[in-house]
């Protein structure tokens, strides 16, 4: 395997990391209790906090877990096949597999949990300082998901400041943007919420982690 060319390697490293990246915990753990789609319950999305809500806080967790788990497995492969481009692409691949996977008609979650779990392996500080950002704002505001978008969304500056390498902050900015694009719903439902007169609900859209 290491004497292939680099091109070829990337290659492997991204096919493994969608297949990896495809396995929706959520989606499977859900039919194998229940027998039916996660992505036909409550919010319909395939991930963390979907999935707690049908098979609650142990489902949640082990949903969490497991789908951070194979971000972090994809990213750790990457990174030993290829180095710093092996170990983003890795990451970038799980979370495309997770929220557009091709045995569930490219219908999964919203990558929050593969993301933390692929970057912890690539560049652990910039989740860190951002999961504290968000729970600092969650702290504030009682807003998770409004709290939890706006720490994604500040990674790529954050790592941009700790590490200056132009591979991983391009990583960190490509995994947002696919992020923030699997929840364009519920950052259209926030944006309602802030214009509407009056009190709101504490939170908005079917958020967290995917």
């Amino acid at each position: 395997m290491f004497d292939l060319p680099l091109p070829a390697r990337l290659a492997t490293v991204a096919a493994f990391g969608y297949a990896v990246g495809c396995l929706n915990a959520g989606y499977y753990l859900v039919r194998w209790r229940t027998r039916g789609d996660l992505r036909d319950l409550h919010s319909g999305n395939a991930g963390a906090t979907n999935a707690g809500r049908v098979l609650g806080r142990a489902g949640f967790a082990a949903v969490l877990l497991l789908d951070a788990a194979k971000g972090a497995l994809a990213a750790a492969i990457g990174s030993w096949l290829a180095g710093t481009w092996g170990g983003t692409v890795g990451a970038l691949a799980s979370i495309v597999g997770h929220i557009w996977p091709a045995q569930l008609s490219f219908r999964g979650g919203k990558g929050i949990a593969t993301a933390l779990g692929a970057f912890l392996v690539v560049e652990p500080f910039t989740v860190l300082a951002c999961s504290g950002i968000a729970l600092t704002l969650f702290a504030i505001t009682r807003r998770w998901s409004a709290s939890g978008l706006a720490g994604v969304a500040l990674a790529p500056l954050v790592g941009g400041l700790s590490r200056r390498d132009t591979t991983v902050f391009v990583a960190l900015a490509l995994a947002v943007a696919i992020v923030l694009v699997a929840h364009r719903d519920d950052l259209a439902a926030l944006r309602r919420v802030r214009g509407a007169p009056g009190p709101g609900p504490r939170d908005a859209g079917g958020g967290g982690a995917g």
